[in-house]
């Protein structure tokens, strides 16, 4: 099977802040691949979201603040833009956005996606090593599975 051919930030889609009204197609996004929308909302965390024009959301990931660090949550990208680079773009992005914020720990709970985030330099760490401020106040303490792989990055 041949990859899709790779689309362009800024020239075939745009990454920009969701909208509270950009939430119930995250949530259905996010559903269909088989992720929980559980905490996914405007108070909890800031969405980045690719879109060709407003209402068509290609792929999202987001962020929750705890000090310094971050909690990245629902990297999801819709099913016709699979292997596009929607997913690198977001992730790049998302990481510059961090890193000029000040944030200087990355943390993440995955099932399938370890190997990915491996190339932006996350590496799998126990669960016990994420902050319990953060596995206590994100929804991430009860929607993700023990058998999750934990990830760290340090910016």
């Amino acid at each position: 099977k041949k990859p899709a051919q790779p689309l362009a930030e800024g020239k075939d889609f745009s990454i920009e802040t969701a909208g509270q009204n950009d939430f119930s197609q995250i949530h259905e996004l996010l559903q269909s691949s088989g992720l929980s929308a559980d905490g996914v909302d405007p108070q909890t965390g800031k969405y980045y979201m690719a879109a060709r024009e407003p209402g068509a959301i290609m792929g999202v990931l987001g962020f929750e603040a705890y000090g310094t660090s971050a909690l990245l949550r629902s990297l999801a990208v819709g099913p016709q833009f699979k292997k596009c680079g929607i997913a690198k773009e977001l992730m790049e992005y998302v990481l510059h956005a961090l890193h000029e914020q000040g944030f200087h720990e990355i943390y993440l709970l995955t099932n399938t996606a370890a190997k990915y985030l491996s190339r932006y330099g996350f590496v799998q760490i126990d669960r016990g090593q994420i902050p319990a401020d953060i596995l206590a106040e994100s929804a991430l303490g009860c929607t993700c599975p023990d058998s999750s792989t934990c990830m760290y990055l340090k910016l």
